[in-house]
């Protein structure tokens, strides 16, 4: 298939391939959809909200799933693909705008809806797997419409008038047993929970310093005692 063959001389990240596994083994998922309206071979339903996926690298995680080991060892080389050059080529970040994808036939009759009385709306979906919340001006001026899916983020970066949705859960959450999670809920591990190492604070700038001096720094207390 040329297709896929295009698509695996783009660069991808381990975590990227997880998130897209996820999204062509859902039940709404089209395979041949956009190329099928492009050709016309595929009518644009009225009544329908259409979320695309780029087939491109959107989320460059550097950290998943081996914590601290850079890019080559987070990279993507199933089915063939060679992502062992350099910076990834085709990198989108943020937004799509220089990929031309408004001129397409989905988008333009999004634009066009009014005029045609069709009930219809298109998004880009893309994947922001470092950023915390930097997005979101290129988000608002993209063309089309884009929305950005954070896999990390904090608080303080989030508009309760823009954003939908909750930070995400851990990658690998810690599958606590029903005893443990009775003794969180009803705050009995405050006291009768061992705890061997207690830490506050980010790997780069925490707030324990008392623990950072003891430790060797934040970095290294981080890549000491996190699990």
């Amino acid at each position: 298939d040329p297709i896929k063959l295009i698509g695996l001389i783009y660069a991808r990240y381990i975590r990227e391939r997880e998130l897209y596994t996820g999204i062509v083994n859902h039940p709404l998922f089209h395979p041949t959809a956009w190329e099928d309206i492009e050709n016309k071979v595929m009518d644009i339903h009225n009544n329908t909200n259409y979320y695309v996926f780029l087939d491109r690298m959107t989320c460059a995680e550097t950290n998943y799933p081996i914590y601290g080991e850079g890019n080559m060892k987070n990279r993507d080389f199933e089915f063939g693909r060679t992502p062992d050059k350099g910076s990834p080529e085709g990198f989108v970040a943020c937004s799509a705008n220089h990929l031309g994808l408004e001129a397409t036939r989905l988008f333009r009759a999004v634009k066009e809806k009014d005029s045609n009385h069709l009930n219809i709306n298109a998004t880009l979906m893309l994947f922001d797997c470092r950023g915390t919340g930097d997005c979101k001006q290129d988000g608002k001026n993209a063309d089309p419409p884009t929305s950005i899916a954070y896999v990390s983020g904090n608080l303080q970066n989030v508009n309760e008038d823009f954003d939908q949705g909750l930070i995400p859960p851990a990658g690998k959450r810690i599958i606590l047993t029903l005893e443990e999670e009775e003794s969180i809920q009803s705050c009995k591990a405050e006291t009768e929970r061992e705890f061997n190492v207690v830490y506050i604070g980010n790997r780069r700038s925490g707030l324990n310093s008392d623990f950072h001096k003891r430790h060797g720094g934040a970095r290294d207390s981080y890549f000491k005692h996190h699990n």
